[in-house]
């Protein structure tokens, strides 16, 4: 191959690698939709225990790029007028006829299965349910559940009787100013909003 040969194959080459990267495919980006969390299922003894966790999932849905979600307030307005003052209520309501009320693309159901602030119970001190309703239809757009476990606040370097002193300390603490489970809450609605399917 000669000097002359060679020049006009590199830009041959140059303009085929080209334009064999803009091959490339882009995932389609799918328009926001505008959701409603709604008030929770309890399960529980605890009364407090929904509202935190509704609150905190909601304070998480702000950074989810993607959905538009109704401030709590407007949605819990609006349910109010149709007769619903408790989540159990909602049962009664089809998803369609709730989501066509609060103008929104889809709701988001939820039930708290477990919340035991003193966490010295073996198994979950939490656990959660949630479901993505579509209004127009009344399917099901997405769906998790989860839990976290009081062992994820064992320290094994300390004693028995250190990590249930601790543990109760902590317990009081929340209980005072009214936050129980507030990590745990924490770290359960940030799992969620991870896991919700990218818009």
């Amino acid at each position: 191959m000669n000097l002359k040969q060679s020049f006009t194959v590199i830009p041959a080459l140059a303009v085929l690698l080209m334009f064999s990267a803009c091959t490339r495919t882009v995932r389609q980006q799918l328009p926001p939709i505008r959701v409603a969390l709604l008030p929770m299922e309890n399960q529980t003894t605890n009364m407090d225990g929904p509202r935190l966790v509704r609150e905190k999932f909601y304070r998480r849905m702000l950074e989810k790029y993607g959905y538009i979600t109704q401030p709590l307030d407007e949605t819990d307005v609006i349910l109010r007028e149709m007769g619903i003052t408790d989540a159990g209520q909602l049962n009664a309501f089809k998803p369609q006829d709730v989501g066509a009320k609060l103008g929104v693309d889809a709701m988001i159901y939820g039930n708290l299965i477990i919340f035991k602030p003193v966490r010295v119970a073996l198994g979950d001190v939490m656990r959660v349910n949630y479901r993505m309703i579509e209004a127009g239809t009344g399917e099901t757009m997405w769906q998790f559940e989860d839990g976290i476990t009081a062992l994820s606040k064992i320290d094994f370097n300390d004693s028995v009787a250190e990590n249930l002193q601790n543990l109760f300390k902590r317990a009081a603490v929340e209980k005072i100013v009214r936050i129980p489970l507030d990590e745990e809450t924490y770290r359960i609605t940030l799992r969620a909003v991870r896991n919700m399917p990218r818009r």
